[in-house]
């Protein structure tokens, strides 16, 4: 999910893990699903921020998905 103000149109969400390399677009405030993630650490990166707007906190960031569960981040950005 990406939150904040003066947000562009959106950006691309990519996701990577061992085996894994997935990328999806993802509208301003929006939030985007990679469903069938086996249980895992990922690294979910944000990318295509225009250089006016900041990103808070790192990315890309770990997220850890457990059987049976869902894994989620926030990015909020800032332009």
């Amino acid at each position: 999910e990406t939150t904040g103000t003066n947000l562009p149109a959106g950006y691309d969400v990519r996701v990577e893990g061992k085996g894994v390399g997935l990328l999806q677009p993802i509208a301003a405030n929006g939030s985007v699903t990679f469903p069938g993630l086996i249980p895992q650490s990922y690294f979910v990166r944000l990318r295509n921020v225009p250089g006016n707007c900041t990103v808070a906190g790192p990315t890309p960031r770990t997220i850890v998905v457990t059987a049976g569960l869902l894994a989620a981040t926030t990015f909020t950005v800032t332009c």
